[in-house]
């Protein structure tokens, strides 16, 4: 179907499409569980921010070294290990006390890959997510600048523990930055854990066609992962952020159609279904004017059919 096809017959603005992935990209939190309660994540995380900020370094590592050890015997996942340090790439404006942790503690892993996480962040909110031609010299300047500290701490990381899959992890998304394959860092990652999840999430994102990949390799590494010893669910939960990469492309190359489809793969059969009604609900907020109904039906595990689109009713 071609683009004008596409625009034919869907009969309303892009704007349609957009609304369907902010509200997949964003978490669905306003659509979770009533009885969801705050995870123990949250809990280290608030407590990883509290020491941070108040200079506690002893505590930090008190806290974070269990985990570590964890990781190393095989008793948590990787998942698990990156979500108990997720809050340093969180911890905007508090770079001297990465520094003075560092400082503290030379030889730890969780001081160097923290600081690193934590100069990445910054170096992508001083580049900003415009393409390159929309981002400036200065920018361009302030992010390598950046990228390369964050590289440095990473690197010297890898030497201070015996599974630096996160450090792995990260340098993925720093050769994206700089427009470099990161294929052998995922390697290196796999080698020292072939369930990982987190190396994978980075390497899918650095071979989008944003970022000078294509829905080729992306398929392809897709099947690579369907092969590897990972979870079903976490090469579910890659198969979604698949769709919902090529459906944010789709969408730029007004393939609007095609956007939809994709975005509807990318999310859980229920959440599907909870997202037919949000969506519904955009719709009439914008009170837009319609004389088709159209665009996705999917039926799914005996379910009745999902329909999203304009009606003349709305």
């Amino acid at each position: 179907m071609t683009t004008a096809d596409n625009e034919s017959v869907l009969g309303l603005p892009h704007l349609l499409v957009l609304g369907l992935a902010l509200l997949l990209s964003f978490p669905f939190c306003a659509l979770a569980d009533s009885n969801d309660e705050p995870s123990e994540d949250t809990n280290t995380n608030e407590d990883s921010y509290f020491r941070l900020t108040s200079k506690d370094y002893a505590g930090l590592e008190r806290q974070l070294s269990p985990y570590l050890d964890s990781y190393a015997a095989g008793k948590i996942s990787e998942v698990e290990l990156a979500s108990r340090f997720a809050v340093f790439y969180r911890s905007y404006g508090l770079e001297s006390r990465f520094d003075e942790w560092v400082s503290a503690y030379p030889k730890s892993y969780a001081a160097r890959l923290a600081r690193g996480m934590y100069l990445i962040s910054d170096a992508w909110r001083k580049r900003g997510s415009k393409f390159s031609h929309e981002t400036t010299d200065e920018q361009i300047r302030s992010f390598v600048e950046q990228v390369k500290r964050a590289a440095s701490d990473l690197q010297i990381s890898i030497g201070l523990y015996s599974r630096p899959v996160e450090s792995y992890r990260y340098l993925i998304q720093i050769s994206m930055g700089l427009g470099r394959t990161g294929r052998g860092f995922l390697d290196e990652a796999l080698k020292l854990d072939q369930q990982a999840y987190n190396p994978r999430f980075n390497y899918l994102y650095s071979i989008t066609p944003k970022w000078g990949g294509s829905a080729r390799q992306m398929e392809s590494f897709i099947e690579e992962c369907r092969s590897s010893p990972m979870s079903d669910k976490d090469k579910a939960r890659l198969e979604a952020q698949l769709h919902s990469y090529l459906g944010e492309q789709a969408s730029w190359d007004r393939e609007y159609v095609s956007a939809s489809e994709h975005y509807l793969k990318s999310v859980s059969d229920r959440k599907r279904r909870q997202v037919a009604v949000s969506f519904r609900e955009i719709c009439q907020g914008w009170r837009l004017q319609g004389t088709g109904t159209i665009a996705i039906q999917r039926a799914h595990r005996g379910a009745p059919e999902i329909r999203i689109g304009v009606h003349p009713a709305w």
